[in-house]
């Protein structure tokens, strides 16, 4: 089926007639739209520079802060008895060690090298750091403290690999807060 309607004309009236200096911008228009951009830039970044002026001595205690609290970490204390290692400056890997071993420690008491050794039965570890202890008394033993270093990063990623089993383990807290 076709069905023919009748013809409909339509007038359209022409819309307000713009002369061409208004509709495109002119070169100074758009010059000053980026002299304004620039200036807001400058004055922000001149503010923020005010800012951290003023806070400087703040900014760089708390910074401070932050620096001494991550050096006293296990974190960081493990690190520095890395560096030791490599080193191969058996006193200063010694006095790290004592000082990690208390950082990791749970409890009123002092942490021992060889609580340290019995909870991890590393026959390599326990060989290596022996070998810092007779180093350390002045015997010669051949001591490498990139060898101990490599043991001690093993016992600790062991360490946290046991630690993030049991903690999958557990049940997510009750109340959140």
């Amino acid at each position: 089926m076709q069905v023919t309607l009748p013809a409909v004309t339509l007038e359209i009236e022409p819309g307000p007639v713009q002369s061409n200096d208004e509709t495109a911008p002119t070169g100074e228009a758009s010059g000053r739209s980026w002299l304004w951009w620039a200036l807001g830039s400058v004055l922000l970044l001149g503010s923020a520079m005010a800012v951290f002026w003023y806070k400087r001595r703040a900014l760089l205690a708390a910074w401070e802060r932050r620096h001494v609290q991550r050096q006293a970490s296990e974190a960081g204390l493990f690190a520095r008895l890395l560096d030791a290692c490599r080193a191969n400056d058996a006193k200063a890997a010694y006095n790290a060690l004592l000082r990690w071993l208390d950082a990791r420690q749970r409890g009123p008491d002092a942490a021992t090298i060889e609580a340290f050794l019995v909870s991890h039965p590393d026959t390599d570890l326990r060989r290596q750091v022996e070998m810092l202890q007779e180093s350390i008394l002045g015997r010669e033993t051949g001591w490498n403290g990139v060898t101990l270093a490599d043991a001690l990063r093993r016992t600790r990623r062991r360490r946290a690999d046991r630690n993030a089993a049991v903690d999958r383990g557990r049940l997510p807290p009750l109340n959140p807060v």
